[in-house]
């Protein structure tokens, strides 16, 4: 009802009679006839709602009928439609309640069952005066609508600002009406929660066909050896969604869906946006089978809605998957696709990664028979070569050990620290005695053999890191394998490098980690049989003076020994290293004869007993510093 300004009105006494006889029953038929036409003919509940509320205006002979069903169990009614319908009337009546303890006018309604005529609406404390008064009622007749003894609705008819008589015919035919009414309007409600029941259940079955087409397809795609690229690109197809599959430390594995530099990123899995509060607690909180939508969240930078789900088999989550909402917003079949699609990925990540520990196995056993000299060489041969091991390239042996109480080496612990550091080659390693490993590297023949031996050391040392062990790992390099039978002997020759590194360092925070049989050259067959005091005295012995002084004379020396055996023994090309002149050089070897007793520059075992003595003090850490001149 529209809130109209009150106008002055004649006193409730000079209400005049009823001119006319009210309708009877046939008119009343008649006018019930349209309402059963109108719920045969799938109306909304509204639209019979407003033809009832018309149909008795005309039955009554007045202007305005407001519409009120029950809602509770408390005999509470709330306003449904009005008649005359104004724009926003509707809304205004719905936010209506009556029924409540003071409203007295429904309440002898209920009472009665009976039809209650109010002639001054305004002052007659049966009705709630603020109501009528905001709606301009002078006089309200209320009837209830009667279904099988209950009330089920009410009709308060009004002739707006102006009385109505509404006489004892009239509030009769309205009676009859309004139970008529009551029992169409029932009819019209069942009528329409069986068309949402039945539109509910098209939807499912609509929903139960295409997900059934959904796993159908992604089974048959599973079962013909499809990869996680083509999952992913079907669960696009199906859904015309851009899809993303990451493994279970979220590193991307497949995309699927729009690419290119104006596509939309499916980034909500992504290091940035996991740390998110609303993301990392959906993540948190997923389960398997149950995806749940996240976003957008335009302040942290996701500026769209992500369906995500978690990957899940035997209890162990292999992955996540996520659907982007791009075109269309997300929908129950989206959900389905993602749901079966799960299942189709955690199916291909476990045969991926149980193929991928079964090469693992295959690889770490060639590892172990290479090094330990199985005797059939021609099948270690056919086996590398189904393997991907390129046999006939040479190789380096390396070997890793813990040093101290450190627990054992794990070739699967050094292949995960080699995925993490971005080195997707396949690992050649395996565990042997002691808690150490064995690792073959292969040698870049396209360099020098000093730059191919300073590339396999960064492997080692890359290797090393990812590891991340406490202690100290120590690493020892063999000199290069050229065929199958060499790698037993260079994995010997490695455990004697390890024995003279582990021997022989010192503790000073330069002691080396890691060292190379060329590093040690012919020293190595002495060395890996002596102890570090044995080590300390020979050092000691061979060029004590020129390591006891801290003097810059001596340091000159000192450097000058090292660099003369770096450049080829070679005093012009020492001299031009140094930037002095050769006579310096053969001055300076001359005084070290004098201090060492060592002829440097013409005998060949003090050459080789100097280069010894280096070797340990570079072993110990105890070398100092090459000590140049200015430049």
């Amino acid at each position: 009802m529209a809130l109209l300004a009150l106008e002055p009105v004649a006193p409730v006494d000079s209400i005049p009679p009823a001119e006319s006889e009210a309708p009877g029953l046939p008119h009343v038929l008649d006018a019930f006839a349209e309402v059963i036409e109108a719920i045969d003919s799938d109306a909304s509940v509204d639209e019979i709602l407003h033809l009832v509320a018309r149909k008795i205006c005309l039955l009554v002979d007045c202007s305005r009928c407001g519409v009120y069903l029950k809602h509770s169990d408390a005999d509470q009614f709330r306003g449904q439609v009005i008649e005359p319908c104004a724009p926003g009337a509707d809304e205004r009546i719905r936010r209506l309640i009556c029924g409540t303890p003071a409203d007295r006018l429904t309440q002898e309604i209920l009472a009665t069952q009976q039809p209650v005529l109010v002639r001054n609406a305004q002052q007659d404390p049966r009705a709630v005066r603020s109501i009528m008064q905001s709606w301009g009622v002078r006089s309200i007749l209320g009837v209830p609508m009667i279904v099988r003894g209950d009330v089920v609705g009410m009709l308060f008819l009004d002739n707006e600002q102006t009385p109505h008589p509404f006489s004892a015919d009239h509030q009769a035919v309205a009676s009859t009406f309004a139970r008529l009414a009551g029992i169409a309007i029932q009819q019209a409600q069942r009528a329409a929660e069986l068309r949402t029941n039945l539109r509910a259940v098209a939807k499912q079955n609509e929903i139960l066909r295409q997900s059934t087409a959904i796993d159908e397809r992604l089974t048959t795609l599973v079962l013909d050896g499809g990869t996680l690229a083509d999952v992913a690109t079907a669960v696009s197809d199906l859904t015309g969604k851009p899809c993303a599959i990451h493994d279970d430390g979220f590193r991307p594995l497949a995309l699927g869906g729009a690419r290119g530099p104006d596509s939309p990123a499916v980034n909500v899995l992504d290091a940035e946006r996991r740390r998110i509060p609303v993301v990392a607690e959906a993540l948190a909180g997923l389960k398997p089978n149950r995806p749940v939508v996240i976003g957008p969240v335009p302040s942290a930078g996701l500026l769209h809605r992500f369906l995500v789900t978690a990957v899940v088999l035997d209890g162990k989550t292999w992955g996540y998957l996520a659907l982007m909402e791009v075109g269309s917003r997300l929908t129950a079949v989206d959900a389905a696709a993602l749901r079966h699609s799960a299942t189709a990925v955690a199916f291909e990540l476990s045969v991926e990664r149980r193929v991928a520990v079964a090469d693992g196995h295959a690889r770490q056993a060639l590892v172990r028979d290479l090094v330990n000299g199985l005797e059939d060489q021609t099948s270690v041969v056919r086996r590398a070569e189904a393997q991907g091991f390129r046999i006939g390239a040479p190789h380096v042996v390396a070997l890793l050990a813990p040093e101290g109480d450190g627990g054992p080496l794990c070739a699967d612990e050094l292949a995960a620290g080699r995925e993490a550091g971005g080195q997707p080659r396949p690992m050649w390693a395996a565990s042997v005695p002691h808690g150490a490993l064995a690792v073959i590297v292969e040698l870049d023949e396209s360099v020098s053999r000093p730059a191919a031996l300073a590339a396999v050391k960064d492997v080692v040392g890359r290797l090393r890191s990812g590891l991340g062990r406490a202690g100290t790992t120590l690493a020892a390099l063999s000199s290069p394998c050229r065929t199958p039978g060499d790698y037993s002997a260079a994995f010997e020759e490695a455990r004697q490098v390890l024995r003279c590194l582990s021997g022989l360092r010192g503790t000073d925070d330069g002691a080396l980690t890691m060292l190379a049989a060329d590093d040690l050259g012919a020293g190595r067959l002495m060395l890996n049989m002596v102890g570090g005091a044995e080590a300390d005295r020979f050092a000691q012995n061979a060029i004590g003076p020129l390591i006891a002084s801290g003097t810059r004379t001596i340091e000159e020396l000192l450097s000058t020994v090292r660099v003369f055996f770096d450049r080829g023994r070679s005093v012009r090309n020492s001299a031009k290293f140094l930037g002095v002149h050769e006579n310096t050089i053969r001055y300076r070897l001359g005084r070290v004869l004098d201090l060492t007793g060592l002829d440097l520059a013409a005998d060949a075992d003090a050459q080789l007993t100097a280069q010894v003595a280096l070797l340990i003090l570079r072993i110990q850490g105890r070398l100092p510093a090459l000590t140049l001149p200015p430049s």
